[in-house]
């Protein structure tokens, strides 16, 4: 829906998430160039603001902790962990209590009764100690989880599993440890999860220098294989979860959900530069290697001509694209995501929130997460992030002149992060068209949340 006068502004929209508002700002006359801002609000699909965490926690029962830990600090260490994580509207708690085989005190829940009935009898003890029943056990309670969550649920969702052992493990089988819990760290990827951690704590008081060192060279492995926190306690009274870091808080979202592109300028040592046919090269460079300035393809074989200089190839010579399509909506071809090691079915590679072509035209890696760099910087963005809806606003995004074409903006909201696992993200995109000249006029548009795609 559009408002205000922009007849002197040469404006089309092509409508393609939010109710934006656009400003026009000049920086004179004398720079003969201008800035676009952007506010507005975006509906998300229901619930992306949320994170969820599942959290299960197994407590070795078995005759040695009566020894080890005749006052149960252990069940009072996890008693302070769930009350303390429980103060995120977003974190349940599973409860395992294993000797001799495993028992689940409960399913994964944030209802505090039916945890404090599990937490009353996790400090139970007797039996010998069966730890690969307690891993099966633990693998077969968050799959089961992880299945019964929607595919965009596990998208954010985060899975932490933290196993406190002591007393001492049979001199056999340490391989089939391990693979068990290979097994189980392998769960996350499967199932598109935002992140699986698995932490190991040993309670060594009291055991002999060669049985602890052994058994903590095989835990703080397991840790590693689980790319979580391995933590040691000499006495019962030292057990304490809150040492494990990613228990501290709950996964953070894109540290910016919301990018503005304008598609035919690109920044250069003395400012912004014109890149007429958007392809990532600016138009001196393109005319100064004998490229057309006005083909993102000048050799017409399917590369675009970015993609054909950062491969090594000629972009004045064909190579014949295999696969023209655009499998994931980012810009980039399939034989081009191919050729460059990206994601043909993630718009979002390196789960950075960056799309992958965005990253290519900026000069970073779609295949290395982390934020850009001036002048591609999040100083201009202001957002606020709720449970199904963005706002936001976003300042100074050039406009530059060049060879009649005229601008196209990009505005693209990343409503569905890509995940660790490299789960596919989800973008929704607004395409502007200012057409020259750009007018010296300030002025106003609203765009609703449908002319988002």
């Amino acid at each position: 829906m559009l408002r205000g006068e922009w007849a002197s502004l040469g404006l089309l929209v092509c409508l393609g998430a939010g109710c934006v508002d656009y400003g026009l700002v000049g920086y004179g006359p004398e720079q003969g160039a201008y800035e676009i801002g952007i506010e507005g609000c975006v509906e998300c699909f229901p619930g992306e603001g949320e994170h969820p965490t599942r959290v299960l926690v197994a407590i070795d029962g078995s005759q040695s902790m009566l020894v080890a830990d005749p006052d149960a600090e252990r069940a009072a260490a996890a008693r302070r962990l769930v009350e303390r994580q429980l103060a995120h509207a977003q974190t349940e708690f599973c409860l395992i209590r294993f000797a001799s085989g495993a028992e689940a005190l409960s399913d994964f829940t944030a209802d505090a009764a039916r945890l404090e009935e599990a937490l009353a009898v996790l400090g139970e003890a007797g039996g010998s100690t069966n730890f690969p029943s307690a891993l099966a056990l633990a693998g077969s309670l968050l799959e089961s989880e992880m299945r019964s969550q929607t595919e965009q649920d596990r998208g954010r969702s985060s899975y932490h599993a933290v196993f406190l052992c002591g007393g001492v493990f049979p001199a056999s089988g340490p391989e089939d440890i391990r693979q068990s819990v290979r097994q189980i760290a392998e769960l996350g990827e499967r199932y598109g999860a935002a992140g699986l951690r698995l932490h190991f704590a040993y309670l060594a008081a009291g055991e002999p220098e060669p049985v602890r060192a052994e058994t903590a060279v095989l835990l703080s492995g397991l840790a590693s294989i689980g790319s979580g926190a391995y933590l040691e306690f000499g006495s019962a009274a030292e057990i304490d979860f809150g040492a494990i870091p990613v228990l501290s808080a709950l996964p953070p979202s894109p540290s910016t959900p919301v990018w503005a592109v304008n598609t035919n300028a690109l920044p250069g040592p003395d400012g912004w530069l014109p890149d007429s046919d958007a392809d990532g090269l600016d138009d001196g460079r393109e005319i100064g290697l004998g490229l057309d300035p006005l083909r993102a393809d000048s050799d017409g074989d399917g590369y675009g001509d970015l993609v054909e200089l950062l491969l090594g190839l000629d972009p004045g010579r064909p190579d014949p694209c295999a696969d023209g399509r655009d499998g994931d909506g980012d810009g980039l071809r399939d034989c081009e995501e191919a050729a460059l090691s990206t994601d043909p079915a993630s718009p979002d590679s390196d789960a950075d929130g960056l799309p992958d072509l965005v990253e290519l035209r900026c000069g970073s890696s779609p295949l290395l997460p982390g934020p850009l760099t001036s002048p591609w910087d999040t100083a201009r963005y202001r957002y606020s992030l709720q449970p199904d809806e963005l706002d936001f606003r976003i300042e100074h995004i050039p406009l530059v002149p060049g060879l009649g074409a005229g601008n196209t903006i990009l505005v693209q909201v990343d409503v569905f992060p890509a995940s660790p696992y490299m789960h596919p993200g989800r973008f929704r995109t607004a395409r502007l068209h200012m057409a020259e000249p750009f007018g010296q006029s300030p002025g106003r548009i609203w765009l609703e949340d449908s002319d988002f795609e």
